[in-house]
């Protein structure tokens, strides 16, 4: 996805009824110093990392991760 001169790549989806999810990992990824964009559906929220900042995205624990004890994200696509 392109945005404000800045060219992101898909993070993970969420449904709706887990927006919650989404902005906790977005605020998450933001301060370990990603930059995160939420674009969203009637049915799913996508929290996208930008190209420039993904490397900082492995040491984010997703909101699943952190349920199961695994940690780092794996981006999508």
């Amino acid at each position: 996805m392109y945005s404000d001169r800045e060219i992101y790549r898909l993070c993970t989806t969420c449904k709706a009824e887990d927006r919650q999810k989404a902005f906790a990992l977005a605020l998450s990824l933001t301060e370990h110093g990603a930059q995160a964009c939420i674009t969203c559906k009637r049915t799913e929220y996508k929290v996208w990392v930008s190209l420039r900042t993904q490397h900082l995205a492995a040491s984010v624990p997703s909101p699943k991760a952190i349920a199961s004890g695994i940690h780092g994200i794996a981006l999508a696509g």
